[in-house]
């Protein structure tokens, strides 16, 4: 039944977000209720994409602990669930570094080009 797939895959990636949650956040009742009104209702939607976010969000210890291998190989893992998760191996390298960095700032240029850029393709008549 695709409806049991659904739910099954929808109760794990929110036991995911919660536990990384619950470990993590300074504030977790209001960090729990940022996840319910934002990821939650993703959950039920864009199955591959959802998956892949919590695949990554279990190796955040990875990425605080700075241990790159098995972090890149979880992006990998990720990667096999839905394509867009390889943009996560060069950020998880510009994470890395001291806070507001240049490669912070050079990624996030990046990212708002990506954004833009079709924009900028579209000719008028």
């Amino acid at each position: 039944d695709p409806q049991t797939l659904i739910v099954v895959a929808a109760v794990f990636t929110t036991t995911i977000y919660v536990y990384v949650i619950a470990k993590y956040a300074s504030d977790t009742p209001f960090s729990l209720l940022l996840m319910l009104c934002t990821v939650f209702i993703g959950t039920m939607n864009g199955i591959r994409q959802v998956m892949a976010g919590a695949i990554f969000t279990l190796g955040w210890s990875l990425l605080i602990k700075r241990k790159m291998i098995p972090l890149l190989l979880l992006v990998l893992l990720a990667s096999t669930f839905h394509a867009s998760a390889i943009i996560l191996i060069p950020l998880c390298f510009i994470i890395c570094g001291k806070r507001y960095n240049i490669g912070i700032w050079v990624f996030l240029a990046f990212v708002i080009f990506c954004f833009v850029s079709p924009c900028l393709a579209i000719k008028s008549p």
